[in-house]
């Protein structure tokens, strides 16, 4: 393990936060999306708003350019479906994750003045595969980038914490020398998006990281015991 200041020194110089996977747009309705031929099944996972590849390589491209995509894929979830408890009687909470969305606007625009119609055109996506949603909206909160590092401490709004890329993955996330889920501090351990494996499969590593620290205490107890 690398002393504490070599430790801070090459995490500056080697981990890449990068934007995240764009913005949320969080609301309260009354109804679930009305998908046309939809079941009760399809509000039971997460819903991708998308028409063609064609679509996905657009919305990337503005991200590339610092542009709000025009036609914003869509992940929706319909959380309430599955839980009623999450919602007052005959209403539901819909989270809308829209791809992609840089935090560093081309031209020197700001989040805050943009963020109305950022929300306008991923409530618009699902009024185009759900019409009629729009009208459903009673509540709305809407998290920019610039929000998401705000409220919840995620620089740059990225959800994974870092990027999620080949350099950082596996015994490489976040660093060699943090890659086992034990912090640079006796009794310190680490969890959550930056760790092995990445944000988005939930709860693995948190169960990784308690196995390690049960493992730890468990050598302690056995060698107290002797």
């Amino acid at each position: 393990m690398l002393g504490d200041d070599a430790l801070l020194a090459t995490a500056r110089a080697r981990i890449r936060v990068g934007d995240g996977l764009g913005m949320v747009v969080r609301l309260g309705t009354t109804a679930l999306p009305p998908y046309p031929a939809a079941n009760a099944d399809a509000y039971h996972g997460m819903q991708l708003l998308v028409t063609d590849r064609r679509q996905l390589r657009a919305a990337y491209g503005d991200f590339l350019a610092g542009r709000l995509p025009a036609e914003p894929p869509v992940l929706a979830m319909t959380c309430s479906a599955l839980d009623p408890t999450l919602a007052p009687r005959r209403r539901h909470n819909v989270s809308l994750w829209s791809q992609w969305h840089r935090y560093d606007l081309a031209g020197g625009r700001s989040w805050d003045a943009v963020r109305d119609q950022a929300a306008q055109l991923v409530i618009g996506q699902v009024e185009r595969f759900a019409p009629g949603f729009a009208d459903t909206i009673e509540h709305l909160h809407v998290q920019t980038p610039l929000d998401l590092e705000r409220e919840l401490g995620l620089r740059r709004g990225n959800v994974m914490h870092v990027e999620m890329g080949l350099d950082a993955m596996f015994a490489l996330r976040p660093l060699p020398g943090l890659a086992s889920y034990r912090g640079p501090v006796e009794g310190l351990y680490l969890t959550g998006a930056s760790t092995h494996p990445g944000g988005g499969v939930f709860g693995a590593s948190g169960r990784s990281a308690a196995r390690v620290l049960l493992a730890a205490r468990g050598k302690r107890w056995r060698g107290a015991g002797r």
